[in-house]
């Protein structure tokens, strides 16, 4: 609760503070857009927290058995209560949109940690369209990317 959103704070703080990380633009606070309850907006959005949470993290695990691929597959576990950390939730409908988020990462939990293992941008921007197949086409903005993909990327050069 309280102590949570207190590292929270104190996590933004210490990436702001970096202006390497570029992580404060307002372009990156946006993450995305409102999410609903269809499978492929909710892919997407928990697509892109389990992105950054992968950029963010000093674990960096390459096999399910790696000690640190527990404690990343323990976040993955909080990703549908943290969604409205990163983007509005629907007004009146934030209840069912958590349950439907819970729903899908239990269904697709394998499919989840692979973005814990493979912590490419290409991989995470074409997950929902390819790996699982809910979404039509890739991702076109990314938190945190590497890659320069996202819209806006060029024009900073």
């Amino acid at each position: 609760g309280l102590q949570h959103m207190a590292h929270q704070r104190w996590l933004m703080h210490s990436v702001c503070t970096q202006p390497a990380a570029q992580a404060c633009s307002m372009r990156s606070l946006s993450w995305s857009d409102e999410v609903d309850t269809s499978r492929c907006s909710l892919c997407r959005a928990i697509t892109k927290d389990v992105y950054t949470m992968t950029r963010m993290s000093r674990h960096r695990p390459t096999t399910r058995r790696d000690a640190s691929f527990a404690a990343m597959k323990l976040r993955l576990g909080d990703v549908c209560d943290e969604l409205a950390l990163h983007r509005p939730l629907p007004a009146g409908d934030q209840e069912h949109v958590l349950v439907e988020c819970k729903i899908l990462v239990k269904d697709l939990q394998s499919k989840f940690e692979m973005l814990l293992l493979n912590r490419t941008a290409m991989f995470a921007r074409n997950f929902c369209n390819e790996e699982v197949q809910l979404c039509p086409w890739e991702l076109s903005t990314l938190p945190h990317a590497d890659d320069g993909l996202n819209p806006g990327d060029k024009e900073e050069l």
